[in-house]
């Protein structure tokens, strides 16, 4: 065993353990633990719905990435948005909230996380329709 890593816990460098320093609480370079950080992202609180949102979202899926399609083009877009969108999103005639169309390069792991996020946001089945063709 090499003496210098058995003594790295009791210096100070970026280990924890004893050392000498001027440090204040809170000046700690490691993940705080302090749960009134205003610069941390809550899981838990939800941003407010967008206004203006069409009836029903089309998103399609090509390799692993998500794109909202509109009139103004296709435009990359991430789970956490699209979940916004569909809850924002009142439906069609037929209470579609969201079209899915998959590109043939879209990959099965890219369906099942969105299938999932959907799930977890409580976006029943009947308001998502998985276009059954390949999208160009």
């Amino acid at each position: 065993m090499y003496l210098p890593d058995f003594w790295k816990g009791f210096g100070g460098g970026s280990t924890v353990g004893v050392g000498i320093g001027d440090s204040k609480p809170g000046d700690s370079v490691g993940p705080k633990d302090n749960k009134d950080n205003t610069d941390a992202k809550s899981e838990d609180v939800e941003p407010p719905l967008p206004t203006n949102v069409p009836p029903s979202i089309k998103v399609s899926i090509d390799d692993r990435k998500y794109f909202i399609r509109s009139e103004e083009g296709d435009r990359e877009a991430g789970v956490a948005e699209i979940i916004q969108l569909v809850k924002a999103a009142h439906g069609d005639a037929e209470g579609i909230r969201v079209r899915i169309y998959c590109k043939k390069t879209a990959r099965t792991s890219a369906e099942v996380a969105l299938q999932e996020a959907f799930n977890a946001a409580a976006i029943p089945d009947t308001a998502v329709y998985w276009y059954p063709g390949i999208a160009e």
